[in-house]
């Protein structure tokens, strides 16, 4: 995992109040993948945890669908995101889904592994 990966753990630490453990970190490597870590550490979170799951994962497919031109079915949980967004257009699709969602999101124009 590069630096920004492990700032955007340190964020959502922080923003989630949970400790994301190194393996559990270097495990995730999909949307899906996060929100389960994410879900599964949130104490608030226990009862409504597929109700915010697909919440959260709606309005990120949806910013991420308009970010990258692409039909919004074709983002599931599973989905890489190296398989949708060039390493070339790394920083301004992060940067153009950090506007759509109205959030801050850890750097991403120099993930080695996404």
């Amino acid at each position: 995992m590069g630096l920004d990966g492990v700032e955007l753990v340190i964020e959502i630490e922080a923003a989630f109040q949970i400790r994301i453990t190194d393996n559990e970190a270097q495990s995730a490597r999909t949307m899906g993948d996060l929100f389960a870590i994410i879900l599964a550490k949130s104490p608030d979170s226990k009862a409504d945890s597929e109700v915010l799951f697909q919440s959260a994962l709606s309005s990120v497919r949806a910013s991420l669908a308009e970010c990258l031109g692409v039909v919004e079915a074709n983002l599931a949980p599973q989905t890489r995101l190296a398989e949708v967004i060039p390493p070339a257009q790394l920083a301004t699709v992060w940067h153009r889904l950090e506007v759509s969602l109205g959030h801050h999101l850890a750097h991403g124009s120099s993930l080695t592994t996404y």
